[in-house]
């Protein structure tokens, strides 16, 4: 039989607290001293990781559907509205890819993604228009 803890035991209104495989109850059978502070670290930096892991992947999912293409002429020109970011691709005559120009060179703290996501995200956009308009293989 378990011993019961002689330290005193938290009280919860009743009916507020259920625990996973028990019925309704108002006490809470645990101790009441404060996490170590390695514990409260760690905790915190996993909330923290979390919490980031969710806003990039907002982040990631709306900024995919967000950058503009536009084609004129021999360029395609890929935007970023809201924001400073912008860059034209274009194709050499002897040349099997793309080349850019105006290459965004300042960060934009009003963008939600980072000046490289949005460079990366801008080329892969830019060979994707390419192979639909017969500019590249």
């Amino acid at each position: 039989m378990r011993k019961r803890d002689p330290r005193p035991v938290m009280v919860i209104d009743e009916g507020t607290c259920q625990l996973i495989g028990e019925a309704k109850g108002n006490e809470f059978d645990g101790v009441q001293e404060p996490l170590p502070d390695a514990m409260r670290v760690l905790l915190c930096l996993i909330d923290g990781a979390e919490r980031r892991h969710r806003l990039v992947r907002k982040w990631q999912s709306q900024a995919a559907h967000d950058l503009h293409v536009e084609v004129e002429g021999g360029d395609i020109m890929v935007t970023l509205p809201g924001t400073s970011y912008a860059v034209t691709y274009y194709k050499l005559a002897n040349s099997p890819q793309l080349h850019g120009r105006h290459l965004p060179d300042q960060v934009d703290r009003r963008s939600p993604i980072s000046q490289a996501a949005f460079v990366g995200k801008a080329w892969k956009l830019a060979n994707d228009k390419a192979r639909e308009l017969g500019w590249i293989g």
